[in-house]
């Protein structure tokens, strides 16, 4: 994720890690996830999902990151994969969309950051910007909300994605268009901006202290969620980003559930009932979005569906 127009960086340490961080915050490593407690579908990442009438769908929890051994997928979900009529993911990744979101997250021309932050906060940027090697030009042109997804990301998967690894959902896309599979994105770049890009400015700082705050401790804490991922662990995974949140603000952690996971799930759900209706669907989202009263197989459950797990 970040950014086409980033001048004394090479694009391609921009584009693809910028837009992981974009990922991670939205679908995975949330800052401000609240306590999780015992969880509907709490384990697993691939799941059966039918009704009568309709051929069987696959649902699959991934998670945004190039690590190599999250994108070594297990035979299980690569035979489902390689069999699937079609793909569904939360955004089909273009050339195109990358330039879009990438421009998205830079300042108007003669705008600088420091001026919309305060020099307090602009010199807390700067200190976390040194954890992954970028200079305050790169970081003065960014947005507020563009900088919380940028520090959501781990500065080690910056590096994997900067050298050219390539992230799972990418992966998969990559796997599907190889084989000819349809694909099919659920949101729109527009969509997942707005989550954060429309929230008050007021509210944008605050999610970028908490960003901030929570960046000194982002390795650690992604590599237990990434222990959690592979064991298929989804409640884990859950008290794993309630860890992240302490000592955030309560109606912010409230309003951040609320926008970054539940009301998406929702539109997810809607938008995937055609793909399913269809038959022999892959649907590939984040696997914070899979468990939970008002996760999506839990909902999809509500709708009728036969949700069985199988890896």
């Amino acid at each position: 994720m970040i950014l086409a127009s980033l001048r004394s960086l090479p694009v391609r340490l921009w584009r693809r890690p910028a837009l992981a961080g974009l990922a991670l915050l939205l679908s995975l490593a949330s800052p401000l996830t609240p306590a999780a407690g015992e969880r509907p579908f709490g384990e697993g990442l691939l799941w059966r999902v039918e009704r009568a009438g309709q051929a069987p769908s696959h649902v699959f929890g991934t998670m945004h990151t190039a690590d190599r051994q999250v994108v070594a997928l297990p035979q299980a979900v690569r035979d489902t994969l390689d069999g699937a009529g079609s793909l569904v993911l939360e955004i089909v990744m273009t050339e195109q969309v990358r330039g879009e979101l990438a421009q998205a997250m830079v300042l108007p021309e003669g705008k600088a950051l420091g001026a919309i932050v305060g020099p307090e906060r602009f010199e807390r940027v700067l200190h976390a910007g040194t954890r992954y090697g970028l200079p305050r030009a790169q970081l003065r042109i960014l947005k507020p909300w563009a900088l919380t997804m940028f520090f959501s990301l781990p500065p080690s998967e910056f590096q994997r994605q900067a050298a050219g690894g390539v992230p799972l959902d990418q992966v998969l896309q990559d796997s599907a268009r190889n084989r000819g599979t349809a694909l099919h994105g659920i949101e729109t770049p527009a969509e997942q901006m707005a989550i954060v890009a429309e929230l008050p400015e007021p509210t944008q700082l605050a999610l970028l202290d908490a960003a901030i705050d929570t960046n000194p401790r982002i390795e650690p804490l992604f590599d237990a969620m990434k222990t959690a991922y592979l064991n298929r662990d989804l409640s884990a995974l859950h008290r794993l980003a309630d860890e992240m949140s302490e000592g955030t603000d309560q109606d912010l952690q409230k309003l951040f559930l609320e926008r970054m996971v539940d009301s998406r799930n929702e539109r997810m759900v809607k938008r995937i009932a055609s793909h399913l209706a269809e038959g022999n669907a892959f649907v590939a989202v984040g696997a914070l979005h899979l468990s939970g009263e008002r996760g999506i197989l839990n909902l999809l459950k509500k709708q009728g569906y036969q949700v069985s797990r199988v890896y």
